[in-house]
């Protein structure tokens, strides 16, 4: 356990209201929604850089200003005493184009009377140019108070207009602003082909909105729609259907409280404003919070009315997505139980990091090309708020935030778990809330240990382990020391799982453990009757050093029984790798 400055910031959020903040992130922006507050973001410049505001849901470029339209009337067709000559009333608006391709808002309108079918007459347009960078400009035209179509671009403050008819299936861009009020705020946010989808207000708990490709703080859209508009729908199946988590997936699934869906495009192509798109149903299970984990092409999430965890993944029998319960081979670790927080560590193991809401810490290996799955309760002597993991170097870092009984007084700590890839296990912590020391010179006195004052915890000094307790932030040791690490002492046990059910009682030979880079470790039928399987080899002295293979077998007391499982233990500071168990079983007679 490392001490770090903490990096702080003002947010409008209060503590009771971060279990239901839900956010994405793209690069250095994290968007952040919840249905009390307006949808914000989070930018960082540097480590201690970091910006919070609220998305405005506007282009990022301003539209042109002062837009004034001028007929030169050079032809009235006089010679024929104006039989030819009919003025029309149009109006034009200019947006303009940034480096990035935004399109800002049409400017406000203006109008001239001209017939510019005759030779000679034309419309000047002009305007003023809105601040920041502007790559060119695009100009609509309306006639007789009619919808504006497109009629060209410049890059010039001015165009002309000689008789150019608009394509009404390119219309300027128009303001839509969905979430500009106190219940019209999402609580459901994720990215998904391009677009922001955020959901779940106050106001319309099934709604679906979509900002414009690309263009993450844009809901404009134009009149036809164009394929990048913005996109609103609602889910709606004759249930409450209350939008709980965007997942993106080989297509964007919607999880509801009542159902899971999948969001359709035409002919099952992409998502478009125009025809909207289709929601399919997959699973008439809904799901809850935490917000779901995507791990390869399966779907971690909890059920709404009911304990455990289950997958979402697509099934080719089906041809659809399928829901399957991974806690069914540990249930009692989820009965009466729920799940605060999940996240997902990639390297080393795959494993899936669970909170219960009692504080308790779960793990969950997952092997989907093996299929090969198993559960793991963690007891980190603390109360467990909150995890996540982090990508450093060639794992990912799984972060935790403790609550602790320190000296008396309640503490929380930011604490992080030490690398599984190991070169020297005299540097690798096999202990909580632990801090690793690296001297130059061997030392007696370990200072700086103040966050563990009155605990007794257990010494790793230079290989050797040793037990002694905190008082005024330091504790002693008998042998100075150059490698220490001082921290909590867990046990670390495996129990393998009961023999298939069969009639005959068995009764349990010698027990073999095959190890890997590892230490003494007991091992037995009963966690009270274990037995110590030595690794070190007789007469040598010193530091331990990790052993490979198998060790002399435990004899375990002899019980005939219809079960036949086995116990192997680690209670020192040491890395324990178990790569195989070994034990004779001899099946006797009936009853």
């Amino acid at each position: 356990m490392a001490v770090y400055p903490l990096y702080k910031m003002a947010t409008p959020y209060n503590a009771p209201e971060l279990v239901d903040l839900d956010f994405a992130q793209s690069f250095d922006t994290i968007y952040l929604a919840h249905q009390y507050y307006p949808v914000s973001k989070l930018v960082r410049a540097d480590h201690a850089d970091w910006a919070y505001s609220q998305v405005s849901f506007s282009p990022g470029i301003d539209p042109p200003t002062s837009l004034a339209a001028v007929a030169t009337v050079a032809n009235t067709d006089a010679a024929n005493t104006g039989d030819s000559y009919f003025p029309q009333d149009y109006s034009y608006i200019v947006s303009a184009v940034n480096g990035d391709g935004q399109e800002s808002r049409g400017s406000t309108p203006d109008g001239a009377t001209n017939d510019t079918e005759l030779p000679r007459n034309y419309t000047s347009i002009s305007w003023t140019a809105p601040t920041g960078d502007v790559e060119y400009y695009r100009v609509y035209k309306a006639h007789e108070s009619g919808s504006f179509g497109y009629i060209g671009e410049t890059e010039s403050l001015s165009f002309v207009d000689d008789g150019y008819q608009p394509d009404y299936s390119d219309a300027p861009i128009e303001a839509y602003t969905p979430f500009n009020a106190t219940g019209k705020y999402p609580a459901r946010l994720g990215f998904w082909e391009q677009r922001l989808w955020l959901g779940r207000s106050t106001s319309s708990p099934n709604g679906v909105f979509a900002t414009r490709t690309a263009d993450f703080e844009n809901m404009d859209f134009a009149r036809p729609q164009r394929e990048n508009d913005s996109i609103a729908m609602s889910i709606s199946t004759g249930e409450s259907n209350v939008i709980e988590a965007f997942i993106p997936m080989d297509r964007l699934i919607v999880g509801t409280s009542d159902n899971i869906f999948s969001l359709v495009g035409p002919n099952d192509d992409i998502l478009v404003p125009t025809p909207p798109p289709g929601a399919k149903r997959h699973v008439g299970r809904g799901m809850d919070l935490p917000k779901p984990v995507v791990v390869g092409e399966v779907a971690f999430y909890q059920p709404r009315v009911e304990t455990g965890l289950r997958t979402l993944g697509y099934t080719f029998e089906i041809d659809g997505y399928r829901s399957n319960d991974v806690s069914i081979f540990a249930p009692h670790l989820f009965e009466n139980f729920r799940i605060v927080r999940m996240a997902y560590q990639a390297e080393p193991g795959s494993v899936l990091w669970c909170v219960r809401n009692d504080g308790v810490l779960l793990a969950l290996t997952w092997e989907a090309e093996q299929q090969v799955w198993g559960w793991t309760e963690m007891d980190v002597g603390g109360f467990v708020l909150d995890v996540c993991c982090v990508p450093e170097g060639e794992e990912n870092r799984v972060y935790l935030t403790v609550e602790r009984e320190i000296n008396g007084e309640t503490v929380r700590y930011v604490e992080y778990l030490d690398r599984l890839k190991w070169s020297d296990y005299r540097t690798a912590s096999f202990l909580d809330c632990s801090k690793i020391y690296i001297f130059d010179d061997p030392q007696t006195r370990i200072l700086g240990l103040g966050h563990l004052e009155g605990r007794e915890v257990m010494v790793l000094a230079d290989g050797f382990s040793v037990t002694t307790t905190v008082v005024g932030g330091e504790i002693q040791l008998a042998d100075a020391a150059t490698n220490v690490i001082v921290g909590l002492a867990y046990d670390a046990i495996i129990e393998t799982m009961p023999l298939p059910p069969e009639p005959n009682k068995k009764i349990t030979g010698e027990i073999y453990v095959e190890l890997v880079e590892s230490f003494d470790v007991y091992a037995g039928r009963v966690e009270s009757e274990l037995e110590l399987l030595t690794t070190r080899r007789e007469g040598e002295i010193g530091a331990p050093i990790p052993f490979t293979g198998l060790p002399e077998p435990a004899h375990p007391t002899q019980t005939v029984d219809r079960e036949a499982t086995i116990i192997v233990k680690q209670t020192s500071p040491y890395p324990m790798t178990v790569t195989g168990l070994y034990y004779g079983v001899e099946a006797k007679g009936r009853g």
